[in-house]
């Protein structure tokens, strides 16, 4: 019967081992990490600073709204006007409370 011969060659490692300046991928997680957040953080303020210019600019449509009703003759229109800046402001309050 013939055998094969064994291999007499130490085994290796499946490690390999680091250079000193080879970061780790702890490391590199963390530093991608922190190149994604500033964008992150940027994209945050800027919504927030459109939404609190968008809040502002329809609370002064909704004042010029009421003003206006507030000078007709008309009772119906009136109401009519006052029940739509409600029915607006009813409608934003969930995404003013959200933040």
């Amino acid at each position: 019967m013939a055998t094969t011969p064994k291999s007499t060659a130490t085994p290796r490692s499946s490690a390999t081992p680091k250079s000193k300046g080879t970061p780790t991928s702890e490391q590199t997680v963390s530093r991608i990490r922190g190149v994604n957040q500033t964008p992150i953080k940027l994209a945050k303020k800027s919504g927030h600073a459109y939404l609190d210019s968008y809040e502002k600019a329809l609370q002064r449509v909704l004042d010029f709204e009421r003003a206006a009703a507030s000078r007709s003759r008309l009772p119906w229109v009136t109401a009519l006007a006052n029940t739509h800046t409600t029915f607006v402001q009813n409608v934003t309050r969930p995404c003013r409370l959200r933040r």
